[in-house]
């Protein structure tokens, strides 16, 4: 059995990858930054191989899975033409598992982590699943007949699939480097969905759904113009309650440890696509109180005096849903926002917009735009300090300056940004 080398292999999707590829019994290993990353922990303990990078580590019967970030200039890469290596993309090798089972696609420009981990928990549970999940997180079966994963529409990277099963969580503009604007991100939505075969559940509540074409779509929310809608709801600080009808009736009243109207339209996705499996109300009533949680989702830490919150939202739509989630959870306590903007040309983009998202927030703190992950800066752009004059009790923050942090007791510190788990992990090491 050849073996399978991934390089960049602590990406989040290269790990989730990995490790289903390695469960499935594939011989895997890979190379990355020699610097800790959150995700190298399950890999280890799955006992798969981790090397720093280096020309030297590609061998001529290997398969190489090549991260999105890596080009013809890295060494490995250059090594693997050199020596005429078997070379695919991440998206080239989750097409192919697409090809091989029955398929379960979530896009969608927020919440397709938490929605494919909702998925993922309940057909891993009753029908015998796969998944891969945006957040580092992958399981794979060796006799699986589901394969669940998140599918991103990051620079069309999503057109390289063909599920069986979509669902579509929303359509937003939030990539001025891949998308011309929001027309221009409906029309990649477009093409995804004609190349879905069997059912697209998609959130009707979302204007912009109603521009995809109609044939296979499934539509779910709180208004009455859906196929599916979300009744009675209540949110409450243990999570949320809610009845779900099909066309005035009843098809089950459901409760779950989760927070936020976006969560309720969130669960429901993954109640439809799994009724529409076999799936039965009262099975997915038995799953609901052991839902898992993700990585940088919501993730609390009771520290120095206060609660400190790690979430990875970094589009204005999702702070201000996390910031609700916290309102919702802990109605009591004065909420501190750290935000980190994530790429210049997305801060650039929406300044205005990230701005009245931390509205609500009892003090606000701005860091710099991280951009390193995918962007150089372009002539002209700005950083985050410039938002300063638009937020009301805001400062500037940098990891030199995290101590400005520690005067703050029995508040809640959230911490929000592709990246800002670094400076929450900062500041948690002052103690």
């Amino acid at each position: 059995m050849k073996t399978h080398y991934f390089l960049g292999i602590k990406g989040t999707g290269m790990s989730a990858l990995a490790l289903i590829m390695h469960n499935m019994g594939y011989k895997v290993m890979g190379s990355d930054i020699d610097k800790y990353v959150f995700t190298e922990d399950k890999l280890l303990e799955a006992g798969i191989e981790i090397l720093p990078f280096n020309a030297a580590n590609i061998k001529e019967d290997y398969v190489i899975v090549k991260g999105n970030a890596f080009n013809e200039q890295h060494q490995e890469v250059a090594k693997a033409i050199e020596l005429g290596v078997e070379m695919h993309t991440y998206i080239e090798m989750v097409a192919n598992l697409d090809k091989e089972f029955v398929s379960v696609a979530i896009t969608g420009t927020h919440g397709k982590t938490t929605t494919t981990s909702m998925v993922a928990h309940l057909f891993n549970k009753y029908k015998n699943a796969s998944y891969l999940i945006g957040d580092g997180t992958g399981v794979g079966v060796s006799d699986s007949d589901y394969f669940v994963y998140e599918a991103c529409e990051y620079r069309r990277h999503f057109l390289s699939y063909f599920p069986d099963y979509s669902i579509i969580t929303n359509i937003d503009f939030d990539h001025p480097d891949s998308y011309k604007d929001l027309e221009d991100t409906i029309e990649a939505f477009k093409v995804f969905t004609n190349q879905t075969s069997k059912k697209i559940i998609a959130c009707g509540d979302d204007e912009n759904i109603w521009k995809l074409p109609s044939e296979h779509l499934i539509t779910y929310g709180f208004s009455d113009r859906n196929d599916y809608q979300a009744r009675d709801y209540k949110l409450t600080q243990a999570g949320c309650e809610f009845t779900l009808m099909k066309q005035e009736k009843v098809i089950g009243k459901f409760s779950a440890p989760v927070y936020g109207m976006h969560n309720i339209l969130n669960l429901s996705a993954a109640i439809i696509v799994s009724l529409l499996n076999g799936i039965s109300v009262d099975q997915i009533n038995e799953s609901l109180d052991s839902l898992p949680t993700n990585r940088r989702r919501f993730e609390e830490t009771f520290i120095g005096g206060n609660l400190v919150i790690d979430d990875y939202a970094h589009h204005q739509v999702e702070i201000k849903a996390v910031i609700s989630m916290v309102k919702q959870k802990y109605p009591d306590k004065d909420i501190i926002s750290i935000m980190e903007p994530y790429t210049f040309s997305r801060f650039n983009a929406f300044i205005d917009e990230f701005a009245e998202s931390v509205e609500g927030s009892y003090m606000t703190y701005i860091c710099p735009v991280d951009s390193s992950a995918r962007e150089i800066r372009a002539e002209g752009t700005v950083d985050s300090d410039v938002i300063l004059s638009k937020i009301p009790n805001s400062e500037w923050l940098t990891l030199d300056t995290i101590s400005k942090l520690n005067h703050h007791q029995d508040k809640i510190l959230l911490f929000m940004g592709v990246a800002a788990g670094k400076y929450a992990d900062a500041f948690k090491h002052q103690f």
